[in-house]
């Protein structure tokens, strides 16, 4: 599961991500955050010890703020304040507190992937700035990619 994620990162910071089956098809040229844009933090939280090779992750994390300027931020979990049963809307709320928790910039895009008894949830955020690289038509792509290879 963490291959796809690296894989999709990667292939959104090259944009060579294209149409295919059900997913999202990009029509957009997108531009990069300019340099210094974001205020770099870590890369990942893995609440559930998923990650068994943090170099590749790292890699595919990192080239994804090389080609886009936008951090991007994975965090696995199966809970949420407790519950391992969270409402969507509960979902929601709990990624765009992280967020601010987390980042002190508009740059970063935090991707929360909740799973529980193979039951899975994936949420996003984006910061204003990364808003213009990550549009909803990236995000879309992303989130295809992740539910096409779960």
């Amino acid at each position: 599961m963490i291959l796809i994620i690296i894989v999709v990162f990667i292939m959104l910071g090259t944009g060579s991500i294209f149409s295919g089956g059900d997913i999202t098809k990009s029509t957009a040229e997108r531009v990069a955050l300019p340099a210094g844009a974001v205020n770099e933090t870590g890369y990942y939280t893995d609440e559930l010890g998923w990650i068994s090779n943090e170099t590749k992750l790292l890699t595919g994390l990192k080239y994804f703020h090389k080609k886009t300027g936008v951090q991007p931020y994975l965090y696995i979990m199966d809970n949420v304040n407790g519950s391992h049963h969270p409402t969507e809307s509960e979902l929601d709320a709990f990624t765009n507190e992280l967020y601010d928790r987390l980042f002190t910039d508009e740059a970063h895009l935090l991707l929360v992937f909740f799973e529980y008894n193979n039951a899975y949830m994936d949420r996003y955020v984006c910061g204003t700035q990364a808003k213009t690289v990550i549009d909803a038509e990236a995000a879309d792509i992303l989130l295809d990619y992740i539910d096409r290879y779960y």
